[in-house]
């Protein structure tokens, strides 16, 4: 069996001053497949070849059952702005994003070439004798039949891939509702931890100055102490009453008080007290949100599953349609004048 050859480049490039990351493809050699014209381009400028835009990797439908160009020019001519091609361009902002695409890229091919050998194998059967002319209509009503029943399962997909999608869409949203209330969560505690640390050290500042008596480095307390030093001497020099000693000690008496009041007020009581309220309301933060971390890996693990499913789903529609198109075609070749229409290919789902 000859296998399918797609060169995959992914590098940097600048453009406009900006880099960007870049991811090309190139189909060269079809192997099982039909041709090398695996991706649908859209022309968005039909005289700018470079504009072009990679619509999806191209599905079994779309290479079996015609209706798009291989060729640019004659896709131009005909008025249609898709059209497969064999290589492809794509860019992107961030390198997470461009490394995830090349995956999905890779991924998406290798279910193309599974699917193309599927629908091309269905059509294998055991050689036998048959006699002709014949009035039998079993064999031809047996290809129709195939074709009911590969609807049906067609169909089942289908509903299997809008479930996958709703489930899909439902988990996002509640991973997204989880993520955002942790993160807000997560940055309230680095500020809270952040403003505590601020308090705590505006505290530490503001004992310094206010100070103990005797006190040191020139706070108020060794304000207070250098003044009742000063006034001692004062006395005892004998010098008698004096009205501008007597004012001076007074006002050390009020400045004292003063100094007092604001230790034990703000520097013991408000600081001390706030600090203490940041740390009991940091330990209950979590109470005050509706999502646990627990909620939030659940609802990782859950978007997974999803995704899981969805690209299973997805798997699903694309091979079901193929065995349906076959089964059409091989009841259309025996019965032309069959009046059932080619069933459409599925949408395209992201």
């Amino acid at each position: 069996m000859a296998n399918t050859k797609v060169i995959i480049d992914a590098d940097s490039v600048e453009i406009n001053g900006t880099f960007v990351y870049r991811l090309q493809a190139g189909c060269i050699e079809k192997g099982e497949l039909q041709d090398v014209y695996i991706f649908l381009l859209e022309m968005l400028d039909p005289l700018d070849p470079a504009k072009d835009e990679l619509e999806r990797i191209c599905t079994v439908a779309d290479i079996v059952a015609g209706g798009f160009y291989t060729n640019r020019a004659q896709a131009e001519t005909a008025g249609h702005l898709l059209f497969r091609s064999n290589a492809m361009t794509k860019y992107f902002d961030d390198v997470q994003v461009a490394n995830d695409a090349k995956t999905v890229l890779q991924d998406t091919i290798n279910t193309l070439v599974q699917d193309y050998i599927t629908y091309s194998d269905s059509y294998e059967g055991v050689a036998e004798e048959v006699e002709f002319p014949t009035t039998d209509p079993t064999a031809t009503q047996a290809l129709k039949n195939t074709y009911e029943d590969e609807l049906e399962a067609y169909d089942t997909a289908l509903e299997t891939q809008a479930t996958a999608a709703s489930t899909l869409d439902t988990s996002q949203t509640t991973y997204d509702t989880a993520k955002s209330q942790i993160d807000k969560r997560d940055s309230l505690k680095v500020k809270f931890n952040e403003t505590q640390s601020s308090v705590s050290d505006a505290q530490v500042d503001f004992s310094s100055y206010v100070g103990t008596t005797p006190g040191v480095n020139q706070d108020a307390a060794w304000i207070v102490t250098q003044i009742d030093t000063f006034i001692n001497a004062y006395n005892s020099s004998g010098s008698g009453v004096d009205f501008y000693r007597d004012n001076l000690e007074s006002d050390r008496n009020d400045f004292e008080q003063n100094r007092k009041n604001v230790k034990n007020a703000i520097v013991d009581g408000a600081f001390s007290s706030t600090v203490t309220d940041m740390q009991t309301l940091y330990t209950t933060l979590d109470s005050y949100f509706d999502i646990t971390d627990s909620d939030l890996t659940t609802a990782e693990s859950d978007l997974a599953a999803a995704k899981a499913a969805k690209v299973e789903a997805d798997a699903a529609v694309t091979a079901t349609y193929a065995l349906l198109l076959a089964a059409y075609l091989a009841a259309k070749a025996v019965c032309p004048e069959w009046s059932t229409e080619a069933p459409p290919p599925p949408l395209s789902s992201s």
